[in-house]
């Protein structure tokens, strides 16, 4: 779990996952940002890539009680395709 407060006005954070999971394994990723100051900015990114029988899941928490702040977030999950694990030294399977 990664977690950012943005206390201070003008604060900013990003927040930026990347796995790569195989065969029989699993993962789980949490990115907590939290907006509190004025004209404070926050991103929490993840993006997650299976192989085989892996499992993951991302969690993208954004919490924002500042009118003047802004957060976001954005997830993706998803397979490999053949050319890109030739360009992360994966087998093909």
């Amino acid at each position: 779990m990664e977690k950012v407060a943005l206390n201070g006005e003008n604060a900013r954070s990003v927040i930026k996952s990347r796995l790569a999971i195989t065969e029989d394994a699993e993962s789980e990723f949490k990115g907590i940002t939290e907006g509190h100051a004025p004209r404070s900015r926050g991103h929490v990114d993840c993006l997650e890539v299976l192989q085989g029988n892996a499992k993951a899941e991302a969690v993208p928490i954004i919490r924002v009680d500042n009118p003047l702040a802004k957060v976001t977030h954005e997830a993706a999950i998803g397979c490999v395709d053949k050319k890109k694990k030739s360009k992360l030294s994966w087998p093909a399977a």
